[in-house]
């Protein structure tokens, strides 16, 4: 339960990469329950019940994202979150127009 930062640098390296020859770059990414695991004090055991995988990926998110953060800034890339649910891309067609005329404007601004 815990983020391995070199694979990190190394997949926004070829994020970087790819954004720099004018693609888009939508990066969908797990990591916030090992993130916040070992800041609860869970470490060696892993959260079993579905609370506990909740709070630790809560505690997790913002150090996930500091995380790409401290990879991307340097490189002169925004980077932007966008939590969705299945109800915004599947089931609700207003959720999902409103996901989706967001993710087109981040694009628009070249966030990642």
């Amino acid at each position: 339960g815990h983020l391995d930062p070199q694979r990190m640098e190394r997949l926004v390296q070829d994020l970087v990469s790819l954004w720099e020859e004018g693609r888009e770059v939508i990066l969908v990414s797990s990591g916030s329950i090992a993130a916040g695991v070992g800041r609860l004090g869970l470490l060696p055991s892993k959260p079993r019940t579905i609370p506990e995988k909740q709070a630790a990926a809560a505690v997790g998110q913002g150090i996930l994202m500091q995380h790409y953060e401290t990879y991307f800034i340097p490189q002169g890339v925004i980077i932007a979150q966008v939590l969705l649910t299945r109800d915004d891309i599947i089931t609700n067609r207003e959720r999902y127009l409103n996901a989706r005329h967001t993710l087109q404007s981040l694009l628009g601004f070249r966030a990642v």
